[in-house]
């Protein structure tokens, strides 16, 4: 059975980028999907593409094979966008790779893929995107290496293969933007040179360790790190406990004579962008330093049940599914619960939403995710019949449906407790 590496790349990274797109750039699961649907064909492409010339080849197997690609990205994805630090490195690795594969195009690939798939005013949600997948498709094609035992010849056969492949699915716009001219044109050609073209290749000496990305990728560098700032500002600054206040301008110096006209009043602060992300690990740290508190074996009923309610679940749109990132937190709550129902404590489990979308659904889904929970605990030793779950939808909101963050304060699970 022949290898399908844009069909491993959409089983296997495409659902983990749409999930995150939103909490990181804002982007929802009908826009993200858009993307990435030109993002993978791209970034295989272009690895085609690089590896259609001896040095090219020998360059990109390298960088394949480095120690920092993940070749389990697979089963890791996840987890490496769970943590501003994940996001970071990543989106720095991403940055890199880009550059080794598309030079100084690399600086407007963003841009123009969110054009060509539609995506008016999302550029920069596509540039993260992009640079978040880079090394995703690093990793994929790495496992492929190692799995089937691939030499550089192999490699490059396994790239011939794919070329029928990706003249199906890679935007026509994208390869005349590129510089690659028609996809008829490209793709043969390209199957040509990596069929012919192995020979060659075995010849090559490289004699450079680690591979360096190409150096008129600056201006790449130029368009990445303020995307980094600007779609993941929040999420990093605010994770590394920094303040995100405005900076204060210095007092105006004191008027020479009493007549001196007084100084303008100050321009009010931009409102500052509510950061989700952000929010997320700030409360994750209140609820770990409340659990540090129940530790010793006693029950406190309360404080269990106010600490349970600082955790923030980060469920996806309309879905009930405990992430995997926030299993291993709930579980750190299963000790003190132990405690607390071995004395014949009942533990109160509800679900609440935001008004966005009908209020029906919105009921289901507050039951589905606090019943999700209930079976997450049940499953680690807490009895059954000491929890019970209620949903209440969207009918009792504490913070403003109108703002971003109100909405957030909405979407939450609470905790009671009682004998």
């Amino acid at each position: 059975m022949s290898i399908n590496l844009l069909d491993i790349a959409k089983s296997t990274l495409a659902p983990v980028l749409i999930s995150k797109a939103e909490s990181l750039f804002g982007m929802n699961d009908s826009l993200a999907g858009k993307a990435i649907a030109a993002i993978l064909p791209t970034l295989l492409s272009g690895v085609l593409s690089k590896a259609s010339t001896p040095s090219g080849a020998s360059s990109l197997f390298k960088a394949i094979n480095d120690h920092g690609v993940d070749a389990n990205v697979g089963s890791n994805f996840a987890n490496m966008l769970s943590t501003p630090a994940g996001v970071s490195s990543l989106g720095e690795q991403g940055g890199k790779l880009l550059g080794m594969l598309f030079g100084e195009k690399a600086s407007g690939l963003g841009e123009q893929v969110a054009n060509i798939a539609e995506l008016p005013g999302q550029s920069k949600g596509v540039g993260g995107l992009l640079a978040l997948a880079a090394p995703a498709i690093f990793g994929l094609l790495k496992n492929q290496i190692i799995g089937g035992k691939l030499s550089q010849q192999g490699f490059s056969s396994l790239l011939a293969s794919q070329a029928p492949i990706l003249e199906k699915s890679l935007p026509a716009k994208i390869a005349e933007w590129l510089g690659w001219g028609s996809l008829a044109s490209f793709f043969d050609g390209i199957g040509n040179k990596l069929t012919s073209g192995t020979a060659e290749v075995a010849k090559q000496v490289v004699t450079s360790g680690s591979p360096t990305p190409n150096n008129k990728s600056g201006g790449f560098w130029k368009w990445l790190l303020p995307l980094l700032a600007i779609g993941l500002g929040a999420f990093l600054i605010k994770s590394c406990g920094k303040s995100d206040d405005m900076p204060k301008p210095p007092p105006p110096p004191p008027a020479p004579v009493a007549a001196a006209p007084a100084p303008a009043p100050a321009a009010p602060a931009p409102a500052e962008k509510f950061d989700p992300v952000a929010a997320a690990t700030d409360a994750k740290g209140k609820y770990e330093a409340a659990l540090k508190a129940l530790e010793g074996g006693k029950c406190d009923a309360d404080a269990l049940s106010k600490a349970l309610g600082l955790y923030v679940i980060n469920f996806a749109s309309a879905s009930a599914a405990i992430p995997s990132a926030d299993i291993g937190e709930l579980k750190k709550a299963v000790p003190a619960l132990k405690a607390c129902t071995s004395t014949g404590v009942k533990i109160e489990v509800a679900g609440h939403t935001d008004n966005q979308g009908n209020p029906a659904a919105n009921q289901k889904l507050s039951e589905a995710r606090a019943n999700a929970v209930k079976t997450l605990f049940a499953g680690s030793g807490i009895p059954a019949a000491a929890m019970q779950t209620k949903g209440f939808g969207d009918t009792q909101p504490v913070g403003d449906n109108k703002t971003d963050a109100g909405r957030f304060q909405n979407r939450r699970i609470t905790y009671n407790s009682a004998k």
